[in-house]
């Protein structure tokens, strides 16, 4: 059996007001995600990050670890568990839960989470994707 390639490490991303409002579609200010006083005014503690920024930075690690493979059939299901805030830094790790040869190569599932800078879990869940061997 061909052996595992050694997961990568963890990836740490800083985000800032500046990256959400890119990453949400500014100029659009109507939202919890772009304007910081609506955010606070329903009782958050700042403008929060999309759940899909942090699910992007999720996928930039499976394609570290992945490759072009991960867009030829991965798939990841997460839940989003607290939210993210302008000077948070995400940290996505994932451990090895499974590995099955098939006759395409390694088929390979990971529990896949984030954290924030104090170590309090802001999203998880799983991915899966083949590895080749040929």
């Amino acid at each position: 059996m061909t052996p595992l390639p050694n997961l990568p490490g963890s990836l740490g991303k800083e985000v800032s007001f500046e990256k959400m409002l890119v990453f949400s579609g500014f100029p659009e200010t109507n939202s919890v995600h772009t304007n910081r006083e609506l955010a606070r005014t329903l009782g958050l503690p700042d403008a929060i990050g999309q759940g899909l920024q942090t699910y992007a930075y999720m996928c930039e690690w499976l394609v570290s670890y992945f490759g072009i493979e991960w867009f030829k059939g991965g798939r990841l299901a997460v839940s989003f568990l607290s939210v993210v805030i302008p000077g948070d830094t995400v940290i996505v790790e994932a451990s090895l839960t499974e590995s099955e040869s098939t006759s395409d190569g390694i088929r390979i599932t990971l529990d896949i989470w984030c954290e924030n800078q104090v170590g309090q879990k802001i999203a998880a869940g799983t991915a899966i994707a083949i590895r080749r061997t040929r």
